[in-house]
């Protein structure tokens, strides 16, 4: 399944320049269909630039201090 997300120029440069491989969002209705396998389209909201990439792995944590 692919995915459509939209992201602010400079997490989409972090993306495409491979220095952030981890996309952070909450676990609402939409984002919960993601499984492992399908894409996320990012389109940069500035220069309307799309990139496509694979999910790897999926991360689910109760809170933000989970997290970290």
């Amino acid at each position: 399944m692919k995915h459509k997300m939209n992201l602010w120029n400079d997490s989409f440069e972090a993306i495409k320049d491979g220095w952030e491989i981890t996309e952070m969002r909450l676990n609402d209705e939409k984002r919960s269909k993601i499984e492992i396998g399908d894409e996320i389209e990012f389109t940069n909201t500035e220069t309307n630039e799309v990139l496509i990439c694979e999910v790897i792995k999926n991360y689910k944590y109760i809170n933000f201090e989970e997290l970290y």
